[in-house]
């Protein structure tokens, strides 16, 4: 397969806990009838009602290597209520726990430990040449200093799910990256994800995001049943955060983007904003409007505090709250 060419369109490159959850009753567009159903167990703990509940980004980047083994079995034995996962499929549609489609030089070497000279594409490899040639997590995070190393092979999704055995009441969140011109399809993606969830027949409730409209069409096409959010807005790894920021923002100022036909073109259940571009009139509407929000990525408590107060369901973090 010949490299994957630089798409026009990806995801917004985020950096982002855990209480109480919602279920969706969905009929149409009727969401969340049920609010803030606690666990009471070591998975999870009570919190005041109506407060968003909060999702370890990327199993917890803050205290562990992002979407690692380590960082998985270290969030559900800190009792983290919710754990979100980035996932890229491989050459042979295997679901990995990656977020950029790529093995990035920053954080991943060689089984060997030697350092990568270029970017390493899931879509070019097997799951099992991933897992045995290359290792994650070992290099410091600059995003993230603090963060502990540990190398590790990249993770599968079925690997994720048997970790998940020891805690049937962990909210799983599953972050579908697609990225046009590098990328199985949005139909392969969604279909690779879903059946391999519901072939382990997991208690564990889920939600299914992702930034590509066509991605949350087709996992709305299996299952209507499936809890979907739409990431906005939608912006390459590769692209200028602040600018891509910036200029969605003008947009939206002029009313020539429209956070709402978004969602309901993707017939999705709720919309997830960066914190830098959640204002609260927006948020309110689409609250009003029966929409799920969440906000990425929250990682101080001041900015916790205020996001609390907020008509969202959960606040997405790396540094999510060690009950």
């Amino acid at each position: 397969m010949p490299p994957p060419q630089q798409a026009d369109i990806g995801y917004w490159p985020t950096t982002q806990s855990t209480d109480a959850i919602v279920r969706p009753l969905r009929h149409g567009r009727t969401l969340f009838a049920g609010l803030l159903l606690a666990w009471m167990s070591g998975c999870g703990w009570v919190d005041a009602p109506g407060t968003p509940i909060e999702e370890a980004h990327r199993a917890a980047a803050g205290y562990w290597p992002e979407n690692s083994a380590r960082a998985v079995e270290s969030s559900i034995e800190a009792g983290f209520h919710s754990i979100e996962i980035d996932l890229f499929l491989s050459q042979d549609r295997v679901p990995m726990l990656n977020h950029d489609g790529w093995l990035d030089p920053e954080r991943c070497t060689n089984a060997q430990g030697d350092s990568l000279e270029d970017r390493v594409f899931l879509v070019q490899h097997t799951a099992d040449e991933l897992q045995e040639n290359y290792r994650c997590g070992g290099l410091a995070n600059p995003h993230h200093p603090d963060a502990e190393t540990v190398a590790e092979p990249i993770m599968r999704l079925s690997d994720f799910m048997e970790r998940l055995t020891v805690c049937e009441e962990t909210m799983v969140h599953l972050d579908l990256k697609f990225i046009q011109g590098a990328s199985h399809s949005p139909d392969v993606l969604a279909a690779e994800v879903l059946e391999r969830w519901w072939a382990e027949n997991l208690p564990n409730p889920m939600v299914v995001s992702s930034a590509s409209v066509d991605v949350i069409r087709a996992v709305e096409s299996r299952a209507d049943s499936v809890h979907t959010v739409l990431t906005w807005p939608e912006v390459h790894p590769d692209a200028n955060r602040t600018l891509a920021g910036l200029g969605h923002e003008v947009a939206r100022a002029l009313t020539i983007e429209d956070v709402q036909a978004t969602v309901n073109r993707a017939q999705a259940d709720g919309v997830q904003f960066p914190w830098e571009l959640a204002d609260r009139r927006t948020v309110n509407a689409l609250a009003e409007a029966g929409f799920d929000v969440r906000i990425f990525t929250v990682n101080s408590e001041r900015q916790k505090q205020q996001f609390n107060r907020w008509p969202i369901s959960a606040i997405i973090t790396d540094l999510p709250s060690i009950p």
